[in-house]
């Protein structure tokens, strides 16, 4: 008799569920060495929506489950060659982390048998001969599981998708960052040396290193940024640069500045000097902890000093462990933290660790920290083992204490440990590797010397259950026998008899199994665990009833309505043991689906955090637009869109109206070309006051072309592989308008002049970092008022484009024509990131000519009045010219006299004359009168009554030389020297020309004015 639900009633349900638009078609492989059979078998999985694949079981089965990406077994318990039992093991042994639902069919109905199937790893048990009914129901209950699996995997896998390009970077910068860590190959005088350093995401704010500073001084450090993640991993990497021997940044080394004699800095010293250079800021809770140190290999002693690091220990040759130094601020966050160095005598053997706050805060999955105590335990139960194996196996057992792997668990803080061992310089060449050091110590202090009177105890490292919740729900009086074997088993059990209670106490807590043990199914079982597992705190809540085999109608309702399992046999405490433990299986699955998801969703919000402050910080040392420098301003573009960015860029105030500015690009993408770009940016930048420094504005070889030169000799000390910058350096005179700059690897530069039209500017050079024989080039250029200097990346730059843009934004403002730009770029780049560095000298003025009137004409014919005779005539008509005091004016101010001398009818010979005249005295009042650029001079063309024209200049700069000087000079200094210009006679012509052309020459000063008047005749 068929005791299983009407087929009309399965089929309904198997149309509710092939109805799922979300449910893609899984697939079912069905093995069994009858054709029949498995045909049928085949066909039925058809029906209810699988894609059925069949196979005997002699074609490498299990290969073809990966192959065929396959969901869901159905295998025969007897095959030709092997058994059900032997491919489920294969199967679970090759994917211990992915999921395959396996079905066992068999004729065998004995409990022994369903029980063997069970603790083989099968997810059940099928009767042989098939009910069809029965076969339906289960395959409805795999489905619904599988599903559960796909939508965990595609949570997962949406998260790391969309962190893809920034694991990549991250991966990459944590190389970098690995990359200056010490070499465990390089040997230190009468020292050894071992390390872990485990970054909670990637990279770490946690650094250490060694390095030798004499023939028997070994210098060693540990620093920890507050905070983890990329921004304090950059700190870091700057600290490091200034805890080293870098002959400008760094102070372990004071170098006397007169004679050039160094001496190694004492521990304290280097730390109250970056304690004075890092102070903390208001309103900021940056600052970092650090302990340095020196081995002294002649003394035998090691000296060290702390700034808020926790307590170094000592594991003396005895094996006893005790703490040293003692308590002391993190750096910057008190004025006068009173430092003090702590000397340790060193035995052979005797081997410190120095060790980060993230180390001794490391937390179990109770939330329980390791602590100080736990920690020397843990190093005294490994004391006679090598110093890497101690290190190694120290390692492995913090991992086991968080209860993850290293490749899998995101740690709450940077830690770190560095291990020092001193051999003496007698047994330098002992190394690591060799076994005599433990036996040397187990012979001379017996097998137990690493133990202490005050810790004996061993340190437990036991993993805890927390997928050991069962809620049993029944309307049974008596279930003693079952609450009692659960909690035997190791699981907490709690009890309920109403499906109200049962309802909040799947809502209030986490359970792993909801138990049924029920006489009468409630009419609402589908609707209770539908709520149960959508309201509940456990979405993927195991349910498994417990039935009689008579029952077999009852035992299909509630696969039907959700139950993941139920018992074959009637109370068989095996069989519900091994059910709960294939359960717990599922249940550890969907745990560890749902940590890696939430661990993976931390991690993206920890790099979006990371990014954001990352951008911020670029954001934040770009050159102030709101400034000005003298006659120039500036603006910039820079867009990463919403990632760290490879280029930088920045104005440097130099003093005596001199600024340097740079735009620079580093090699790698992301965050490796940003870290590297800041360390240059930050080097740069700092430079520049430094007197020490040959990129430093007081050091007398400051010239752009000298700046690249040290760059690319500092770069190549790094020998860090293609470390390569491209960068454009120059200088410029913020009064003048006169400058220089030299490329490396950068495309020529653009000036954008105030009339429209743009011209390259530069000398190809190769990139920073790329040979110690690369030499650059420097070009000078003048900037005149309006004139625009911008400065493009290589990325971004094509000429033709480039002049197009400029050329089409020159008669906007700056700002509206560096945005204007960018969006061009933008539009034409889509998506690269975006930079641009923008200077403009002064504003364009155009040469503002009017006629002298009836009112004005008197006036600017007193002027002439008060010089000398020749030029005390009766004028009758003029023209005034307003012009900018900058060179560009010049050549448009003598083409529009020039004009206004043809009205006049002028003489073509004298117009020539007073052309190559005034160009002289106006060039010489641009470049020499010191006046504002953006103050015009003024310019008077005066006609007399008679065949005589004068021409007044006037302006407020500083005296031009006098009549006198010009009258006794055979030829003057002041002589133009701009670059080829049409307009400009070849050689220039001095003053003492221009006084010679002239019928007439007088310079003064009348008041606050420069006048310079010249008289020419018109024929």
């Amino acid at each position: 008799m068929n005791h299983a639900p009407s087929w009309r009633g399965l089929q309904q349900c198997i149309a509710v569920v092939n109805s799922a638009a979300e449910l893609h078609t899984l697939k079912v492989l069905v093995i069994d060495d009858d054709p029949v059979s498995r045909t049928t078998v085949a066909s039925l999985c058809e029906r209810l929506g699988y894609s059925s694949l069949v196979s005997s079981g002699q074609d490498g089965v299990v290969d073809r489950i990966e192959q065929e990406q396959i969901d869901l077994v159905i295998c025969d318990w007897e095959l030709e060659h092997t058994t059900g039992l032997d491919v489920c093991a294969a199967i679970r042994n090759r994917w211990p982390d992915r999921f395959v639902y396996f079905i066992l069919m068999s004729a065998h109905s004995a409990e022994r048998y369903i029980l063997s199937a069970l603790m083989a790893g099968t997810d059940e048990f099928i009767h042989k001969p098939l009910d069809q009914g029965e076969l339906s129901v289960r395959l409805l209950v795999a489905r619904r599981i599988i599903q559960l699996q796909h939508k965990l995997q595609t949570l997962r896998a949406e998260v790391p998708k969309a962190l893809r390009e920034s694991s990549r970077d991250l991966r990459a910068m944590a190389s970098l960052q690995a990359s200056q860590l010490p070499d465990r190959s390089v040997r230190y005088p009468g020292v050894e040396f071992d390390y872990f350093w485990m970054p909670k995401l990637y990279v770490s704010g946690d650094h250490l290193n060694l390095m030798q500073l004499d023939e028997h001084t070994t210098a060693f450090y540990m620093l920890d940024v507050v905070g983890h993640g990329v921004p304090a991993a950059l700190r870091a990497l700057a600290l490091s640069r200034v805890l080293s021997t870098h002959p400008y940044e760094g102070v372990l080394i004071d170098r006397c500045k007169t004679s050039g004699a160094a001496r190694v800095r004492r521990p304290h010293e280097v730390l109250n000097i970056l304690n004075a250079r890092y102070p903390m800021q208001e309103g900021s809770e940056v600052y970092f902890t650090v302990v340095y140190g020196l081995i002294d290999a002649r003394a035998a002693t090691v000296t060290f000093s702390t700034a808020g690091s926790p307590y170094p220990m000592v594991q003396h040759p005895s094996g006893s462990l005790e703490l040293v130094g003692q308590a002391s601020f993190p750096i910057g966050i008190v004025d006068d933290p009173g430092f003090e160095d702590v000397t340790v005598p060193l035995q052979v053997g005797t081997r410190l660790f120095f060790y980060t706050d993230g180390l001794t805060e490391l937390r179990d999955q109770q939330g329980q920290q390791l602590g100080q105590e736990q920690l020397a335990k843990l190093l005294q139960d490994s004391a006679t083992l090598a110093l890497p194996s101690q290190l190694a196996m120290s390692r492995q057992h913090l991992v086991n204490w968080a209860n993850g792997k290293p490749a899998d668990r995101v740690f709450e803080d940077d830690a770190s440990l560095l291990a020092i061992q001193w051999h003496g310089l007698i047994e330098q060449s002992q190394t690591d590797d060799s076994p005599s050091l433990a036996k040397r110590l187990l012979a001379q202090f017996g097998a137990h010397a690493h133990q202490t009177p005050e810790m004996t105890e061993p340190f437990q490292f036991a993993r805890r259950k927390d997928n050991s919740r069962v809620l049993l729900f029944t309307d049974r009086p008596d279930v003693d026998w079952l609450t009692g074997n659960l909690k035997e088993w190791g699981y907490q059990v709690d009890l309920v008899h109403e499906s109200e209670q049962a309802a909040d106490a799947l809502r209030q807590r986490y359970y792993t199994f909801l138990l049924l043990d029920l006489a009468s199914m409630p009419r609402d079982l589908e609707a209770f665990l539908w709520n149960a597992r959508g309201q509940g705190a456990n979405r993927s809540l195991f349910a498994l009833m417990l039935t009689r085999p008579e029952n077999h109608r009852q035992m299909m309702r509630a696969l039907l309505a959700g139950v993941d399992n139920c018992t074959l046999v009637a109370y068989s405490a095996r069989e519900i043991y091994i059910r709960l433990a294939n359960g717990l299986r599922i249940a550890d699955y969907h745990k560890r689906m749902i940590n890696k998801n939430n661990i993976l969703k931390s991690l993206r919000h920890d790099i979006e955090q990371d990014m954001q402050q990352i951008t911020h910080m670029q954001l934040s040392n770009l050159p102030d637009p709101q400034l000005s420098y003298g006659h120039v301003q500036s603006r910039w573009l820079f867009d990463g869109h919403g990632q760290p960015s490879r280029h930088y860029m920045n104005i440097v105030d130099l003093g005596r109206d001199q600024i340097a500015f740079f735009h620079l690009s580093a090699s790698g993408s992301g965050l490796v070309g940003a870290t590297r770009g800041w360390a240059l940016h930050r080097q740069l930048t700092a430079a520049a006051y430094d007197q020490r420094n040959k990129m430093g504005h007081e050091h007398r070889l400051l010239r752009p072309v000298n700046v690249l030169s040290e760059l690319n000799a500092l770069v190549l000390v790094e020998q860090i592989r293609d470390l390569e910058f491209a960068m454009v350096y120059g200088t410029l005179n913020t009064q003048t308008g006169e400058g220089s700059l030299a490329l490396a690897g950068y495309p020529l530069s653009c000036i954008a002049r105030a009339n429209g039209c743009s011209e390259p500017l530069g000398a190809y050079g190769p990139a920073v970092g790329l040979s110690a024989e690369s030499e650059f080039r420097e070009v000078g250029f003048v900037l005149n008022a309006g004139d625009r200097l911008y400065l493009v990346p290589p990325d971004l730059f094509d000429q033709d484009v480039a002049n197009h843009l400029f050329e089409q934004h020159a008669d906007q403002d700056l700002e509206s024509a560096v945005h204007g730009i960018g969006l061009a770029l933008n539009e034409r780049t889509g998506g690269v990131e975006v930079s641009l560095l923008a200077l403009q000298f002064g504003q364009y003025q155009p040469v503002r000519e009017t006629a002298l009137d009836a009112n004005t004409l008197p006036q600017v014919s007193a002027l002439c009045q008060a010089l000398p005779e020749p030029f005390q005539l009766r004028y009758s008509a003029g023209c005034h010219f307003e012009v900018p005091m900058v060179l560009s004016a010049v050549s448009d101010l003598v083409e529009n006299v020039d004009h206004c001398l043809a009205r006049f009818e002028v003489s073509e010979e004298q117009r020539h004359a007073a052309r190559l005249a005034l160009f002289e005295v106006c060039t010489n009042v641009t470049r020499h009168s010191q006046s504002d650029v953006n103050q015009p001079f003024k310019v008077q063309v005066l006609q007399t009554e008679g065949e005589q024209f004068a021409v007044l200049v006037q302006d407020h700069g500083a005296m031009c030389p006098s009549t006198e000087q010009l009258s006794a000079a055979h030829e003057f200094d002041f002589v133009f020297d701009a670059e080829d210009d049409d307009s400009v006679p070849e050689g220039g012509l001095g003053l003492a020309i221009a006084c010679q052309l002239s019928q007439g020459f007088e310079s003064r000063r009348v008041g606050d004015s420069n006048i310079t008047a010249m008289l020419f005749a018109k024929e």
